[in-house]
Order: structure tokens, then C-alpha cells, then sequence
């Protein structure tokens, strides 16, 4: 079955997520309590409805508490975000959250609310201009791949252990070549996040750890088939 998905906020971070998973065939619903954003949405062929969101009931008839999964807070008021994460939190222990803030003070507001994971957008822009001064050449690849599709696909892609008796680093694997960014590294005893899409090339894999990978379609499948010749 589909993962229920709802999006709080039909502006234009809204509808822009909302393309990006339908795109990848993800189903979901988008809700406002602006009518006019809710028009706008609908207008472009989303499925958009009214809800005011502090409401619990009228929360509970959208699926949260029920069958809703994953719920995303991007109303463009801070307030507003917390407050839906606090009454969704109460409504559903389990339910997954993932909000943005748009004042460096609201993150730890969000998280206390009950948010799983909050974007920050100030602070990605001061990690994108870091990342563009000292790493210019992993920024111009990340520029067109993570910042400038929306075609992309994450994939979890396994080290074999025929694989692992031939290529002993990560630098061996040569991933830039196929215009993909390694974005995650989950060993047997580790999870590391790269900082944009950096590990350092000698850092060792072993047979069972598993690679994080995001790239466009037909560059992940090369990736695929590169692996499988190990299998």
C-alpha cells in the first residue's frame, strides 16, 4: 500500500515538494487554511482542500492519529508550524514530521513540538556558500545533481562481498563518475552523513555496508549495473 503523505501549507514550497513526489509516483494531499492558496493549488491539478488545522477533529478526518504516515509543516508562519506539530504529535506518537522553519530561532521550537526533522533554509544557504568557497568542484557537482533536478532518485545500494575483496575505499568506487552524490555511508558499526556529499575517498568499506546514493534515474541505474558485475 502507498505511503499516506500530507502536506500543511500550499504555497510554494508546498506545491514544489508536492511535484517532486509526484513525480517519483507518490501520492498525497495538500492542505491550507487559505483559500486562495488552496484555489492556486487545485488550479494546477493538485489534490488541494480547506482545513483549518487547529482543529483536532477535522485533523483526525485528514489521517492524522489514522492512516496518514508522513506529514510535512510548511506553513510560511513559524507559529503556525509548531502548532500543527504539537497538535499532530498528541493526535499520532508515530506519525513522521518534518517541518521547515523560517527563523533560525523556530528550529529548536519545531523539534520540541514534536518534529522529527526540521529544515532549515538559512541554514543550507550558509552550507551551500561554505561548501561553494573550499569545495568548489564537489559544490559544481552538487549544483547539478541535488540543487538543479528534480528527477532524482535515493537509493540504498549494498556492498557485496566480491565487491569487497576488489575495491578496498570508497575513492575506488569512482561515484563522481556517474554524476551521482553520496549522501549517506551505513556501516556495520557506523552511520555517517557526508557534509554535502563529502567522504573522504579513503575511507575503507567492507561486504554488508551500504551506500546512500542520489542521482538522476539513468545515472543510478549505471551505478547498479557497475555493482552487479561484483555479484
Amino acid at each position: 500500500m502507498s505511503q499516506q503523505i500530507a502536506i500543511f501549507g500550499s504555497g510554494e514550497l508546498g506545491q514544489t515538494l508536492a511535484q517532486s513526489l509526484q513525480d517519483i509516483g507518490k501520492k498525497l494531499t495538500l492542505f491550507d487554511h487559505h483559500a486562495d492558496k488552496v484555489a492556486s493549488a487545485q488550479a494546477k491539478g493538485f489534490d488541494a482542500q480547506y482545513l483549518d488545522f487547529k482543529n483536532d477533529e477535522l485533523l483526525k478526518k485528514a489521517g492524522v492519529g489514522d492512516s496518514l504516515e508522513l506529514l510535512f509543516a510548511l506553513f510560511e508562519d513559524d507559529s503556525e508550524n509548531v502548532f500543527l506539530c504539537l497538535s499532530s504529535r498528541a493526535l499520532a506518537p508515530e506519525l513522521r514530521i518534518m517541518a521547515v522553519s523560517h527563523q533560525p530561532d523556530a528550529t529548536h521550537r519545531l523539534k520540541a513540538a514534536g518534529a522529527d526533522k526540521v529544515i532549515d533554509p538559512h541554514h543550507l544557504s550558509a552550507r551551500r556558500i561554505y561548501q561553494i568557497m573550499t569545495r568548489p568542484l564537489v559544490a559544481e557537482v552538487l549544483e547539478h545533481t541535488i540543487f538543479g533536478q528534480q528527477d532524482l532518485e535515493l537509493v540504498e545500494i549494498a556492498i557485496s562481498k566480491d565487491l569487497s575483496s576488489k575495491i578496498s575505499s570508497i575513492g575506488e568506487l569512482q561515484l563522481k563518475d556517474f554524476n551521482v552524490v553520496l549522501v549517506g555511508y551505513l556501516g556495520q558499526s557506523e552511520i555517517i552523513e557526508p557534509e554535502l556529499g563529502y567522504l573522504s575517498p579513503d575511507h575503507p568499506i567492507k561486504a554488508g555496508d551500504v551506500l546512500l546514493v542520489v542521482g538522476k534515474n539513468e545515472a543510478i541505474e549505471k551505478v547498479k549495473k557497475f555493482m552487479d558485475i561484483f555479484d
